[in-house]
């Protein structure tokens, strides 16, 4: 099909053509997913699939199961490059998948072992993924770690996972955040990361020993090094953390009557953050 299908299609307020159906349609959307246009990939790929998933809710239990293995598949899609384009087909898949958690958050229909699937998958994928880069100048957003972030949100949410899941998440964030890179997260990776983290605290199943735990975790990483000639490895990871836990400190400033343990968090906080300054 050519853009101006697809345009039509987003001019009609996403409404299905006549004549086809979601299921003829699918494969090349996801296609699309991987597209260095970004006059496709973002308006056509991500765009038609998030408003027929999430908001018309046009594709079955199994559809959704079948879509969702072919965007798992699509995260091992070249793992592992740095600066290729092969970054858009990986990133864009984990972020339909965080919609189709969110789906099954809403209007449930993923079983306990699917969702523990993704959530390892995730994981592994979050990890492993070298391409760490925001907006890329004529082909738009890379964005691995902040539609990551927004995968993490989705689980988090999760009725399937536990406090160890949820530990592990806040684990995984912290890991990414102090990796020894020289890419700085400047395009909100910090911000929707954080997404994820009060959604942790929202449900209510980490005590105040779990949270101080992670955030030591910082202290731990920025006791491991000492100040001295400029280090682009250790100074990313400085900048990303350090702008992470300031993120999360307005955060929890700025929401009214944040759950417990949120008042000793973000005392934490503070205290970590004057240790970064140093």
């Amino acid at each position: 099909m050519d853009k101006g299908f697809w345009q039509q299609i987003v001019n009609s307020d996403f409404a299905v053509p006549e004549g086809y159906t979601v299921a003829d349609l699918t494969p090349e959307l996801i296609e699309f997913l991987g597209s260095t246009d970004i006059e496709v990939r973002d308006p056509f790929g991500y765009m038609i699939l998030a408003h027929w998933m999430v908001r018309d809710r046009l594709y079955s239990a199994d559809e959704l199961r079948a879509m969702g293995a072919q965007l798992v598949h699509n995260l091992g899609n070249c793992l592992g490059e740095k600066d290729t384009d092969s970054v858009f087909l990986r990133s864009f898949s984990v972020l339909i998948l965080s919609l189709i958690v969110h789906r099954d958050n809403q209007q449930p229909f993923l079983t306990e072992t699917e969702v523990q699937n993704l959530f390892r998958w995730t994981l592994e994928y979050f990890a492993t993924e070298q391409d760490l880069r925001g907006y890329v100048p004529g082909k738009g957003w890379a964005h691995s770690v902040a539609h990551t972030a927004d995968m993490l949100k989705s689980l988090a949410r999760s009725r399937y996972l536990k406090a160890a899941d949820l530990e592990q998440i806040l684990t995984a964030i912290a890991d990414k955040m102090t990796l020894p890179v020289t890419a700085l997260y400047v395009h909100s990776e910090d911000e929707r990361l954080v997404n994820a983290i009060m959604e942790i605290l929202k449900r209510g199943m980490l005590d105040w020993p779990a949270w101080d735990m992670w955030l030591e975790r910082f202290v731990s990483w920025k006791n491991s090094w000492q100040s001295g000639d400029f280090v682009p490895a250790i100074h990313a990871p400085w900048y990303n953390s350090m702008n992470l836990l300031r993120s999360l400190y307005l955060r929890l400033q700025m929401t009214r009557k944040p759950p417990d343990p949120a008042r000793l968090i973000k005392r934490k906080t503070l205290k970590v953050l004057k240790l970064y300054r140093e």
